[in-house]
């Protein structure tokens, strides 16, 4: 999802992805997509504290998602151009 969302490249475990080049939208992005896929919810603020993809796996193994709200649902599909249900 990642390497698709920055155009593909290759993107390391380790990367920090802004390093690679993601933007803040980027991220609110692949925030929307992984709630879309996985029906959880991962804090903004706390992938952009940690911004790469082990920190994202640790994240959600420990248990550091949630199901989406809907007012989460309403702001972060908004400002990433989707729709809520």
């Amino acid at each position: 999802m990642l390497a698709d969302l920055l155009g593909g490249g290759p993107v390391g475990i380790h990367d920090d992805i802004f390093a690679c080049g993601a933007t803040s939208i980027t991220v609110m992005r692949l925030v929307v997509l992984i709630e879309q896929r996985y029906d959880v919810a991962i804090g903004l603020s706390r992938f952009i504290a940690a911004p790469t993809v082990a920190a994202l796996a640790d994240l959600l193994r420990a248990g550091h998602a949630a199901a989406p709200s809907t007012r989460w649902c309403r702001s972060a599909r908004a400002a990433a151009g989707g729709r809520c249900s």
